[in-house]
């Protein structure tokens, strides 16, 4: 398309910077959900002889493993878009600056 045609909508700009921040917000809260997790855990771990009965500790316990079993896959999940958001970043980081070399530029 000639210049003298373009919109403003035909350009599309990304910085890897931000979208590489971006990416360290998702590796920061799987840490920080892993901690918690982690801390939860130990301090929840036996229902003790609180309940008084038996069948009651028993559920607590399978519901307690249930939960740390479920917040794992919080991690995992958030750990998971850390790494891929972050690649995109490098990827585009990598075009940015094999493209500058290509037309003579340096990015």
């Amino acid at each position: 398309m000639p210049p003298q045609n373009r919109t403003p909508g035909d350009r599309v700009a990304l910085d890897p910077t931000t979208v590489d921040d971006q990416g360290r917000t998702a590796c920061e809260l799987a840490d920080e959900l892993a901690r918690v997790r982690g801390a939860w855990w130990r301090d929840t771990d036996r229902a003790g002889d609180a309940f008084g009965y038996r069948d009651l500790d028993q559920a607590y316990q399978q519901t307690h493993e249930a939960w740390f079993a479920e917040l794992g896959v919080y991690v995992e999940v958030l750990s998971e878009l850390c790494a891929k958001i972050r690649a995109s970043a490098a990827q585009y980081q990598r075009t940015d600056t094999d493209s500058a070399a290509r037309l003579g530029g340096a990015r």
